[in-house]
């Protein structure tokens, strides 16, 4: 087991699965070693000989190697990007529904002279409306369309 004396960016780049970073490590024995994690100054790692390089993997504080964390690295990049993406779908869903309930009202306000600026509450229904779209199943019943809700009279029930 070394100890990290100091660390410094080796080579960055963009590979298939997202960016990259090495470093490397000049350790307590005076060996460079590179490796993907970043470590810190006083860090303990192992060194292996892999061919002509010499890698280092950092070393848990119990003396085992360490886990790879989620924080970071390219080993887990995909399945961190699916969570990220997983976790942002409602709000691009939402997103797309103000966008399209925006538009709807711009589209509406060219071709009809007598229309008024949509109060606050109209342009919130008219969002869920476009929202509840999204989901939409041919089995479930319709939502109002979108003259009911732009209307002046409000549904006074959401259908589903």
């Amino acid at each position: 087991m070394n100890t990290v004396q100091s660390v410094i960016v080796k080579k960055q780049g963009v590979g298939q699965k997202g960016p990259w970073t090495m470093y490397e490590a000049t350790l307590d024995n005076g060996v460079k070693a590179s490796g993907f994690e970043h470590v810190m100054v006083g860090e303990h790692v192992e060194v292996k000989q892999e061919g002509k390089y010499l890698n280092y993997t950092k070393v848990a504080t119990n003396g085992a190697s360490a886990t790879k964390s989620n924080n970071g690295g390219k080993d887990d990049y995909w399945q961190r990007k699916e969570q990220r993406d997983i976790e942002q779908q409602p709000m691009i869903m939402r997103q797309h529904s103000q966008h399209m309930a925006m538009l709807w009202f711009a589209l509406v306000s060219k071709y009809d002279s007598s229309f008024e600026i949509p109060t606050t509450e109209q342009l919130r229904g008219m969002i869920s409306w476009f929202q509840r779209d999204i989901n939409h199943s041919p089995v479930k019943p319709l939502p109002p369309t979108p003259e009911d809700i732009a209307g002046e009279q409000q549904p006074s029930e959401d259908p589903f």
